[in-house]
């Protein structure tokens, strides 16, 4: 029987949870803790994340990484460690929780029992906890890097059009992202960041995932909820999608937009587990299509 280390969290319903943490109460404190950090500007997304710096939650029980939604919620708690376990699993490893530390909630897909809501602790948050060494991350090959990430956008077939200016963009209609010159941008990281944003734009294309989002967001414009969503969606999705590759993740480019994803947040409690749970899907589904490609 798994005990939800996993983190796997495919959408499903409010009837399906069973255990533990409701749903809807669930949704309503990620969305809370996010809120607050997006106004404090201390997001996961909101952060500046070095090259190699490991970012992904580990579980301790699977030595899997989380996935989805409880990825980011992982990430909003801020530990510097990436491994995450239960209560009873920090007992078995040896250790106990301080004193006063509290647990973060997460989801568990279950395909006979729905959702079912667990609680974790970080390894920071225990003492004497017998654990394996994290393995050491080489950190990113600098501007070399751009061409692996500028391959990825051929493999897809996008067109990437280098225009000096300060505007960088997915085009829709033309199915291409337009991005300044490398020497426009004022480091390597700034210029992956930028790439891996319109990425995963470009992943609405009726082409690749059809993302309804993107192109509802698009037809809006500026300052609609779609449009909203959407941007929330690409900034998760650049932050995963960065630390995948191990390039880092500048968060420069989100700044435009942090009164528009305030509104979709406070409007919509469960937007946040959406847009998380797309995001990590969108990252997935790219480089699954490049790697299966190659």
């Amino acid at each position: 029987m798994s005990d939800g280390q996993d983190g796997s969290d495919p959408v499903g319903t409010l009837s399906n949870v069973d255990s533990g943490m409701e749903f809807s109460e669930y949704c309503l404190e990620f969305a809370s803790r996010v809120i607050d950090q997006i106004k404090s500007g201390t997001a996961p997304w909101q952060r500046p994340w070095v090259p190699g710096q490991d970012l992904t939650p580990v579980s301790v029980a699977t030595g899997k990484p989380y996935r989805g939604a409880n990825r980011v919620r992982l990430l909003a708690e801020g530990y510097s460690d990436p491994r995450w376990l239960t209560r009873r699993r920090v007992r078995r490893y040896g250790g106990r929780v301080r004193p006063g530390q509290s647990p973060t909630p997460i989801f568990h897909w279950n395909s006979d029992r729905g959702f079912r809501s667990w609680e974790v602790f970080n390894a920071e948050q225990c003492d004497g906890l017998s654990l394996p060494l994290l393995p050491e991350r080489l950190p990113a090959r600098d501007w070399q890097s751009a061409s692996d990430l500028e391959g990825i956008v051929e493999d897809l077939g996008v067109t990437l059009k280098v225009l000096p200016g300060d505007r960088s963009y997915y085009n829709l209609e033309r199915d291409e992202i337009v991005i300044p010159p490398k020497d426009q941008f004022p480091s390597a990281l700034r210029y992956h960041q930028t790439l891996c944003h319109e990425l995963i734009h470009s992943t609405g294309h009726p082409g690749r995932m059809d993302r309804k989002i993107l192109q509802i967001g698009l037809t809006e414009g500026f300052g609609s909820p779609e449009y909203a969503r959407e941007e929330l969606v690409a900034e998760i999705g650049s932050l995963m999608l960065g630390d995948r590759l191990g390039i880092g993740f500048s968060p420069e480019n989100g700044s435009a937009y942090v009164e528009a994803w305030l509104l979709a947040l406070e409007e919509d409690s469960t937007e946040i587990y959406h847009a998380s749970t797309d995001a990590w899907q969108i990252v997935e589904w790219l480089l699954g299509t490049v790697y299966t490609r190659s």
